[in-house]
């Protein structure tokens, strides 16, 4: 559910700078690098910071960066963006000169992955990361608005390039004319191109020499010779940029299936190609990546992020707040940081704020970094000591939102609690209407002795512990 404009300006301007969460992989949660990396998606949504969302109410920009360290196999796509201070890599294929022009290596496939990359101090050691695919949700795709994505190349006349320079002579420089880069987003595992959900492709003239200075954005003017080419031919520079307008998607991507974003880079294309397998190119090229080079696709998504659930619950005289959250990227895209817990009275007026009341404790927060645990949820539970602000009987609406990682797309659900003139008279809802109940089908503030579906984290542990010890 996307957060309707006014709860979220309430909501989303009152958290603080310092939920900005910094990990050990180097991304961090709510940098404006994100607005900045994905500015061009933004403006076509008409995205407001206030709300998460662009003029129709629902539609957010995710940026999601391409993880190049390998150019054999398929390699990550994710949320996060590379570690500030990487050092950049160019990496190609070294080969005879008069070698015949190629296409098998003239390709990559990048792979939802729903976990962070662990970069090593090494430029040229592979990151660590999670080997599984997939997503928690189908990602519901904007079909009004197009995909664009970014890919970095240079020419490199002798071929070799590594991280910290080319060890043969320090610089790139050569020439690759009417260089065609195509992306091709589908769903599936194995990219075979048969039905892509968006896909586009764009042709420049790299100019590369190391000593003419980034200048991945300039011009020249000149007229370009090359057929379907973006008009210009690109002044000598270190990397040519290559941006790519794919257009809407023509379908979601499907929760079992997971996706592929497929780059190919080509010189010429037989018009009676059908399996487009049979692309020639010069196989003097370099990509680089690293924290200049930015390798990123932006989607336009309509579920960004979510709230599957909120529960309060009335046990040992607190009423337990809990959330369920997730993104269809994966749970690692939820910035628990930004969690926010608001309690309205019937008027609509704010009684009670997590970030600033101090009835309302800091959240027991469980989730997982296993392998494959990126699919489970993050739960977030907010012990509230409601006494504590002596509220008169009545109806209270708990309002709980969240944002994801990299604060651009924003969710918000609601809960119920009915609060009477004594601990036995208190109600509490779930955010589908359901009054909770005790495991053996009491009602909460019933006589009887019962165990609450939720109870506090310490408290479920003693409990399984307890059945497992009778079980021996």
């Amino acid at each position: 559910m996307v957060i309707p404009g006014v709860l979220v300006v309430l909501a989303l301007l009152t958290v603080p700078m310092a939920s900005a969460q910094s990990t050990q992989f180097g991304s961090t949660a709510g940098d404006p690098a994100y607005l900045e990396d994905g500015k061009e998606c933004f403006e076509r949504i008409g995205y407001d910071e206030a709300t998460g969302v662009g003029t129709d109410g629902e539609t957010s920009c995710v940026v999601l960066y391409g993880h190049v360290f390998d150019l054999l196999n398929a390699v990550p796509i994710n949320i996060q963006r590379p570690i500030p201070g990487t050092d950049p890599i160019a990496r190609g294929f070294s080969g005879s000169p008069n070698a015949e022009p190629y296409w098998d290596l003239n390709q990559l496939t990048l792979y939802s992955s729903p976990g962070f990359v662990e970069y090593k101090s090494d430029p040229l050691a592979e990151p660590r990361l999670h080997p599984e695919r997939g997503l928690t949700d189908d990602v519901k795709m904007s079909k009004d608005v197009g995909i664009i994505g970014y890919w970095y190349l240079s020419a490199d006349f002798d071929e070799v390039s590594v991280a910290g320079g080319d060890p043969v002579v320090n610089t790139d420089a050569g020439v690759m004319p009417c260089l065609t880069v195509r992306m091709v987003l589908q769903a599936g595992r194995v990219y075979d191109g048969r039905e892509p959900l968006a896909s586009g492709s764009t042709t420049k003239t790299i100019v590369s020499a190391d000593a003419a200075g980034d200048k991945r954005a300039g011009e020249t003017g000149h007229t370009h010779p090359c057929p379907n080419s973006d008009g210009i031919i690109s002044e000598p520079s270190k990397v040519t940029e290559f941006k790519v307008e794919m257009e809407p998607a023509s379908g979601d991507i499907p929760k079992i299936q997971g996706f592929l974003v497929h780059v190919e880079w080509y010189q010429f294309d037989p018009a009676n190609d059908p399996d487009r397998n049979q692309k020639v190119g010069q196989h003097q090229w370099n990509l680089h990546a690293g924290d200049q080079y930015l390798n990123r696709v932006l989607f336009p998504v309509k579920n960004g992020v979510r709230i599957d659930e909120v529960r309060p619950q009335f046990f040992d005289n607190k009423i337990y707040i809990h959330g369920v959250f997730n993104s269809p990227w994966g749970s690692y895209d939820v910035d628990t940081g930004s969690i926010i817990v608001r309690v309205l009275n019937a008027a609509g007026e704010e009684v009670a704020n997590s970030l600033t009341s101090a009835s309302i404790e800091d959240p027991i927060l469980r989730y997982s970094v296993d392998h494959d645990g990126h699919f489970k949820p993050v739960n977030a539970t907010f012990p509230w000591n409601f006494k504590d602000d002596d509220l008169p009987p009545g109806e209270y609406t708990i309002e709980v939102s969240t944002m994801n990682w990299q604060h651009t797309a924003a969710a918000v659900k609601t809960g119920k609690v009915i609060i009477g003139s004594s601990a036995k008279e208190v109600k509490t809802f779930d955010s589908s209407g359901e009054e909770q109940i005790n495991a053996d089908g009491s009602k909460v503030n019933e006589e009887s002795p019962a165990t609450p579906v939720l109870v506090p984290g310490v408290l479920l542990g003693l409990l399984a512990f307890a059945a497992l010890r009778r079980r021996r």
